[in-house]
């Protein structure tokens, strides 16, 4: 299964195929005029000749093919440092 990182286009998707976020990474899509929210995505799904990001309340934007209006962008995820052992 491909991650969202490795997407460049709509084929890289089969139909009805989804790309999950790579360890470490969360994304957010927001609209390509800026004006707009940040939904965070659990997934891409390839959708005909589309491909949506995907919310976990289930709403989907359309990021790639024709007329898309949305756009996502990735962020690390900072883990949090193991405590120390105590000698």
């Amino acid at each position: 299964m491909p991650t969202i990182e490795q997407l460049r286009v709509v084929h890289d998707l089969n139909e009805g195929d989804i790309a999950m976020p790579e360890p470490d990474m969360t994304y957010v899509v927001y609209p390509f005029d800026s004006l707009g929210f940040e939904l965070p995505v659990t997934h891409v799904i390839r959708r005909g000749e589309f491909l949506y990001a995907v919310s976990a309340a289930g709403e989907e934007r359309c990021i790639a093919g024709e007329g898309a209006k949305h756009a996502i962008r990735g962020r690390y995820v900072k883990r949090a440092k193991r405590p120390r052992k105590q000698r």
